[in-house]
C-alpha cells in the first residue's frame, strides 16, 4: 500500500496540480493556490491536504466555491502562464475536464472554505496517510481548542502527540515532556518528562 500511494502521488496529473499550486503561491495568488491544493486533496494527495490545511489555518479562504475546472476556466489559467514556466507541463485540458466530471458535484456544493474547521478535516486526511506534521497540528488543535474543538481536550492532544512520536517527531516529544512536567492531560511525572525532553534533544 505505501508503494501504491507513492506511485499514485508521483503520477503526472497530481504533480501538475501541486506544481501549479506552488507556482500560484509563489506568485502571491494564495486563493488560487488553495483552490488547486483542495482539488489535489480531494484526489487523495497527502501533500495537497497538508498544504491546503496550512493555508486555511493562516487565513486564506474561498468564498463561493472552487471556480476552476470548467469550460470558463481558461482565463484563470492564462493569468498564470508566466509562472508556469517553473512547472514541468501545464494541466492538459482533457485532464481538467475529466476531473471536473468526477468532482463536479463536490465543486458546485463546496461553498465557502475558510478557517480551522475545514483545515482540521484536511489534517485528519493527511495524518491518516502518515503525515507526521499534520498529526502534530491536530494535537495542537485539541490542546489550544481550535478547529471546531469547543474546549481544550488534553487527552486527545496527548494521543496525537504520542502517535507522532512513533515517527520520531521532536516537537511531539517536547510537547509530551511539557505535559508530563506540568500534569496537563497526563499524570505529572518528572522522570518521564525528562525522558521525553532527552529524546527530543537526541533526535533534533
Amino acid at each position: 500500500l505505501p508503494i501504491l500511494k507513492l506511485v499514485s502521488e508521483r503520477a503526472q496529473n497530481q504533480v501538475n496540480i501541486i506544481g501549479l499550486a506552488k507556482a500560484l503561491h509563489h506568485q502571491g495568488n494564495l486563493e488560487g493556490a488553495l483552490q488547486q491544493y483542495l482539488i489535489g486533496a480531494e484526489l487523495g494527495c497527502e501533500v495537497a491536504q497538508n498544504n491546503a490545511a496550512w493555508l486555511l489555518d493562516n487565513g486564506v479562504s474561498i468564498d463561493g466555491g472552487v471556480r476552476i475546472l470548467d469550460e470558463n476556466s481558461e482565463e484563470f489559467f492564462s493569468k498564470t502562464e508566466k509562472v508556469l514556466e517553473d512547472v514541468e507541463e501545464e494541466l492538459s485540458w482533457n485532464f481538467r475536464t475529466t476531473v471536473a466530471s468526477l468532482l463536479g458535484p463536490w465543486v458546485n456544493d463546496f461553498g465557502r472554505v475558510t478557517g480551522s474547521n475545514d483545515a482540521m478535516r484536511l489534517l485528519y486526511l493527511a495524518a491518516e496517510q502518515g503525515n507526521v506534521e499534520a498529526r502534530v497540528k491536530i494535537g495542537d488543535y485539541y490542546y489550544y481548542s481550535i478547529g471546531g474543538v469547543a474546549e481544550p481536550d488534553f487527552k486527545q492532544a496527548a494521543y496525537h502527540y504520542k502517535k507522532a512520536t512513533e515517527h520520531m517527531n521532536t516537537q511531539a516529544m517536547f510537547n509530551l515532556g511539557y505535559m508530563h512536567e506540568h500534569g496537563i492531560g497526563l499524570p505529572q511525572d518528572f522522570h518521564l518528562a525528562k525522558r521525553y525532553y532527552d529524546k527530543a534533544d537526541d533526535f533534533s
